[in-house]
């Protein structure tokens, strides 16, 4: 059985079919990763039309704004001096009277181009909108996971003319975990500095530089010192950032434990997800056990409700990020 295109060639055949003009009447883009949608979405409406064309033929509506009536109203329009018209949706999945496009969709005009963008989830397909979609051009676009993040890396940044070692892609993982957004922005911030300009590979000391951040004291040698159950290291950093809390503030410590927490908890109750995740969590899971891991856990959420002022006597960053170092358990 073959396996599904990957959201890579999905998108790549979209821009093929959009510069070839086969592309069907109504398109759905639906998803939780923006990136993604914000990608297919920007090949849509810069190549659908030419700019004197979009002038007369290209709406854009948005789900909290109108009723589904009004927008196959829109949609049953003649195109002006162009051979289709583009129609887009975007919120679509604040549009309350959403599936009441069943019937358009199930008929839809041939001279128009109709453009649903879906965030935050999906249309469910056992709807009879998901059900009439199904005929036309689905593109889900699903946030990535952590293994599939540095070919992600390294393609974007082989498209900019950059090649990024697999150590330096794993950085980015470890950073920005699935946060495109935020991957893509650093790799632009290296393409566009003109003290780079002809780079052929992008270094460590130059990921740290552009990604504004501190080399030493940082939540992914936070999760290498706990990894490898490095007590004195694990509380020399919880102390920076205690001291430096405005840069690190506890709850995006607490929040980046906490995934690391989750996913050695996923590594050791299914081990054939263990290869998946980075050197720090494999290390963790190979010393923990389920109870272990649980318990720091629940010491996290203990430390998130004392920053929060619900739990025990409000304390400043220095003293509750000790506290943590001091509570976890780490052999």
């Amino acid at each position: 059985m073959s396996s599904k295109p990957s959201i890579f060639s999905q998108i790549n055949d979209i821009s093929e079919r959009t510069k070839s003009k086969d592309l069907p009447p109504v398109v759905l883009l639906q998803g939780t990763e923006s990136y993604f949608l914000d990608k297919a979405l920007e090949i849509l409406e810069n190549n659908l039309l030419s700019e004197t064309e979009k002038a007369f033929n290209q709406n854009v509506f948005y789900g909290k704004e109108i009723h589904a009536n009004d927008l196959v109203a829109a949609c049953r329009r003649l195109p002006m001096m162009a051979k289709y018209q583009v129609v887009i949706l975007k919120e679509a999945q604040q549009c309350r009277s959403l599936d009441q496009l069943e019937n358009y969709v199930n008929k839809p005009v041939e001279s128009t181009k109709l453009i649903l963008v879906h965030r935050k989830g999906k249309i469910r397909s056992n709807s009879k909108l998901g059900k009439a979609l199904k005929k036309f051009l689905v593109l889900t676009c699903e946030e990535l996971r952590d293994f599939e993040v540095p070919n992600f890396v390294q393609n974007y940044g082989k498209q900019n003319h950059l090649e990024v070692p697999m150590n330096v892609a794993q950085l980015f993982v470890e950073f920005f975990g699935s946060n495109l957004q935020g991957i893509v922005q650093t790799i632009n911030r290296i393409k566009n500095d003109s003290k780079t300009e002809g780079m052929k590979a992008i270094s460590e000391a130059q990921f740290f530089h552009f990604a504004s951040i501190d080399r030493e004291f940082n939540l992914y040698e936070l999760q290498q010192a706990i990894g490898v159950g490095n007590f004195d290291k694990t509380l020399k950093i919880l102390m920076h950032f205690g001291q430096n809390s405005k840069k690190v503030p506890p709850v995006m410590v607490v929040s980046s434990l906490f995934n690391f927490f989750s996913k050695t908890l996923l590594a050791l109750k299914l081990p054939s997800e263990r290869y998946k995740m980075n050197k720090a969590i494999q290390n963790f899971a190979s010393r923990m056990n389920v109870k272990k891991v649980t318990k720091n856990i629940s010491i996290l959420q203990q430390i998130d409700l004392q920053n929060k002022g619900i739990e025990g006597s409000q304390r400043n960053d220095l003293a509750l990020l000790k506290e943590l170092a001091c509570r976890l358990i780490l052999k």
